[in-house]
Formats: structure tokens, sequence, C-alpha cells
């Protein structure tokens, strides 16, 4: 399937994944690649998930920025 679509390590990774973090327009490519059609779709959006995740990535954010800090005043001292 690779070799169809052309991207043979994203696949690898939606593989192992189980395609949660491929996008629509990819999982369309891949299902073109096996024979599969639409002949009506529709994208079901989980905004408290994105809000979730909106969270996670702040939190992220800041425990990054703490760390870079820290590192530089180490770097200075």
């Amino acid at each position: 399937m690779a070799d169809i679509i052309g991207f043979e390590e994203e696949i690898k990774e939606y593989e192992a994944k189980n395609y949660r973090f491929a996008s629509f327009s990819e999982i369309i490519e891949i299902s073109a690649a096996l024979g599969i059609e639409f002949d009506d779709a529709f994208v079901k959006v989980d905004f408290n998930e994105i809000e979730e995740i909106k969270k996670f990535a702040e939190q992220w954010h800041k425990r990054e920025q703490k760390q870079t800090v820290t590192a530089k005043v180490e770097i200075e001292t």
C-alpha cells in the first residue's frame, strides 16, 4: 500500500498508532489506494477533547519554559 500512496514511513506510523493521527485527506488517500469509495462522509469533531488537548499542551509548554529557564540559570551559575 505504501508504494501505491507514496509515503511508506507515514503508513508505518499510522499502522503503529491505528491511524489515530492521520488527517482526513490522508485517510481518503489510503481508502482510495485500498479501493474504498465514499458516497457520503462526515467528520465528527469532539470539542471537549480538543479543549482537553489544549489544556495539556498549555501545561506542557509551561513545563518546557520552566525547564529552559532553570537550565539557563544553571549554566550562568
